[in-house]
């Protein structure tokens, strides 16, 4: 008879033997709470009703964490303009700028929280999405909302829980989700470049040592041109010298 109901409890107690016998060794009334008052001669009845202040809370906590993912992924594509020492501007990207698995992962996020379900928008139970995409809770809508139809509020609130987890379950798959598989390529493409670098480094070192060599012979024939050039100075000197003496006599 909906989500408020009054129950005997014998009924209960009745319910609760059957799934004993039946082998359930623990029984759990979620949410439920027993007071014990005074003692009735006659049947005493249990009134299940909705937490609504729980209620609130997870929608407050699925608008909370709505925003932290969403906050999170522009904090990490928003541009930064930084003035140069000439007066001059500079715009750079952010970190996953150019990564267009999370924009499109900012995008299914908005979408599974702000669109209409059953041709009902999440606006009516008090989930707000502003200009900015920025998510806001009207606690006071919710109530409203909650006390006019539990059922309905529940249903919807279930509907964008399930939204929102089946992105998130999109994204995140350890096998094939689009964030795991884009972290597995970026990590493949790092491994490639240092393969390549420590591949050049070893080219680069024998290059390296080759040229050092070749500088090496060039010094030592530089070094033996010298001597050869001091030898052919001092010999052709000394030539010039004797060649004085004979014409003088």
């Amino acid at each position: 008879r909906g989500n408020s109901r009054s129950v005997p409890m014998g009924g209960v107690v009745d319910q609760v033997r059957a799934l004993v016998e039946a082998g359930h060794a623990e029984i759990v009334l979620t949410g439920v709470d027993l007071t014990v008052t005074q003692v009735e001669t006659s049947p005493v009845t249990l009134a299940v009703t909705p937490d609504s202040a729980a209620v609130a809370k997870l929608g407050s906590n699925l608008v909370g964490q709505l925003n932290l993912v969403l906050n999170e992924i522009k904090s990490q594509t928003a541009a930064t303009t930084t003035t140069n020492a000439d007066g001059t501007t500079s715009v750079s990207g952010g970190v996953l700028s150019g990564d267009s698995t999370v924009r499109g992962l900012a995008d299914s996020l908005s979408e599974a929280g702000s669109y209409d379900i059953d041709n009902v928008s999440p606006s009516t139970i008090g989930i707000n999405v502003d200009k900015d995409g920025v998510f806001s809770f009207d606690a006071t809508a919710f109530g409203a909302a909650l006390a006019a139809d539990p059922a309905k509020v529940q249903s919807m609130l279930t509907a964008i829980a399930n939204r929102v987890a089946a992105v998130a379950t999109t994204a995140s798959d350890k096998y094939d989700g689009t964030l795991t598989s884009s972290i597995t390529s970026d990590n493949q493409q790092l491994t490639d470049l240092g393969n390549k670098i420590a591949n050049w480094t070893s080219v680069l070192a024998d290059r390296k040592a080759a040229l050092e060599a070749q500088w090496a012979t060039l010094e030592t024939s530089l070094s033996k041109l010298k001597d050869q050039s001091n030898y052919l100075t001092s010999a052709l000197s000394a030539l010039s010298g004797s060649s004085s003496s004979s014409s003088s006599r």
